[in-house]
């Protein structure tokens, strides 16, 4: 492996529990996560139940979008 190339695990997910909002209907936001913690610094707090068990198959936050692109430029 190069320098250039840059491996990070993650796994693609969203947080498990409540709507974002009261009334969202839209869907949801999936995160890279390494570990508990998503690469834009996300966290599951009391309105959710956690990271959920299953993967999803699109990545759709545009912060941690913006950081995998980052650190693959490297």
């Amino acid at each position: 492996m190069s320098d250039k190339e840059v491996k990070m695990p993650y796994k693609v997910t969203h947080l498990a529990g409540r709507c974002r909002t009261g009334n969202d209907l839209v869907g949801q936001i999936t995160h890279a996560i390494n570990g508990d913690v998503a690469i834009c610094g996300k966290k599951p707090n009391g309105k959710s139940s956690g990271w959920s068990v299953w993967e999803d198959n699109e990545l759709t936050c545009p912060k941690c979008l913006l950081k995998i692109k980052r650190l693959e430029a490297k």
